[in-house]
């Protein structure tokens, strides 16, 4: 389910992820996307539950996921993920998904505590609309 806060858009997801997983997180994103005016400022807020392993084709479904929610109307300035301590895998596929998103073009962050990833999404907003 995604939630809309004021420019963030909050979503929670738990892995393991494969190609269906990526297909229904690109489409609750999306649907979480309807109703802004084309334009509008959003910061992605990702909480990443119980494992970051990704099958190979859902690694390439995550790059269509940045791609389509950049193609979106929204400006999309940036995604913030949510990775506790203990989520499986993190050490190991954050370097990937961060090369990911950089090349999309899109900048990105790992913080693990929401308040943290929050304030720094906010500051993204801020500065936009600086």
């Amino acid at each position: 389910m995604a939630r809309w806060d004021d420019g963030l858009l909050q979503v929670e997801v738990t892995g393991p992820f494969n190609l269906e997983g990526m297909a229904l997180l690109t489409r609750t994103m999306l649907e979480g996307y309807r109703g802004q005016p084309a334009g509008t400022p959003v910061v992605n807020v990702c909480e990443m539950r119980g494992t970051l392993v990704y099958t190979p084709e859902a690694w390439a479904a995550l790059a269509d996921a940045i791609r389509a929610t950049g193609a979106s109307g929204l400006r999309v300035l940036a995604t913030v993920w949510i990775v506790a301590g203990d989520v499986e895998g993190a050490g190991l596929l954050l370097p990937r998904a961060r090369d990911l998103f950089a090349g999309a073009g899109r900048r990105f962050e790992v913080f693990a505590e929401r308040r943290t990833a929050e304030a720094w999404a906010r500051r993204q907003l801020d500065d936009a609309r600086a």
